[in-house]
C-alpha cells in the first residue's frame, strides 16, 4: 500500500474517531433537551412536548463550532411538510420564541428564520452550543435517523485501528 493511501485512510478514521466524540456528547444534548422541555412548558402547559436532536452533530459530521439543531413535537403536529407555514406553525413560532425570551437565565434568543420549514435559533447558555429549533417539518428528522443508523451499520474504524 502506497503512503497517498495511508493518508486516505488515516484521514477517513480521523474523521470517524472525531464522530465518535461528538456523538458521545448525548448527555449534553440531553440536558439542552430537558432545558428546552421546560423552558416550553412555560407556553404550551397542558401539550405533550418531544424533542428530537440531529444533523451533523449527531451524525458526526459537525465541527466544535456547529449548531445543534432540533425537531420540536408539540401536542398532536403531525410535522407534515407544506410549501408554505399555516397559521398554526406560525403561531406555534411565536408561542417557541416567547417561551424562549422568558427564560434569558437559560437561553439566548438569536433570531427567527421563516421560510417554508420556519426556525427559531437560539444559544444554550450552560452549553454554548448554538440551536435551530424546527417545530413544522419532521421529514429532515426522520432522514437523518435514517441515514445514521446506515452509519451504524458499517464497521470503518474497526478495520482500520
Amino acid at each position: 500500500m502506497n503512503s497517498q493511501n495511508n493518508n486516505f485512510w488515516n484521514a477517513i478514521l480521523h474523521d470517524v474517531n472525531r464522530s465518535e466524540k461528538l456523538k458521545n456528547n448525548g448527555p449534553l444534548y440531553r440536558k439542552i433537551v430537558t432545558d428546552l422541555i421546560e423552558t416550553l412548558r412555560l407556553q404550551f402547559p397542558s401539550e405533550s412536548i418531544h424533542v428530537h436532536y440531529f444533523g451533523s452533530r449527531t451524525v458526526g459530521l459537525a465541527g466544535p463550532d456547529s449548531d445543534l439543531d432540533l425537531y420540536v413535537d408539540i401536542g398532536n403536529s403531525s410535522g407534515i411538510y407544506s410549501d408554505n407555514p399555516t397559521k398554526d406553525v406560525i403561531e406555534k413560532g411565536k408561542s417557541i420564541t416567547k417561551a424562549i425570551q422568558s427564560k434569558p437565565s437559560t437561553w439566548v434568543y438569536l433570531k427567527n428564520v421563516g421560510g417554508r420549514c420556519p426556525i427559531v435559533i437560539v444559544r444554550h447558555k450552560i452549553s454554548n452550543i448554538d440551536c435551530d429549533i424546527s417545530f413544522s417539518n419532521s421529514m429532515t428528522c426522520g432522514q437523518n435517523k435514517l441515514v445514521t443508523y446506515i452509519f451504524e451499520l458499517q464497521p470503518i474504524g474497526e478495520c482500520y485501528q
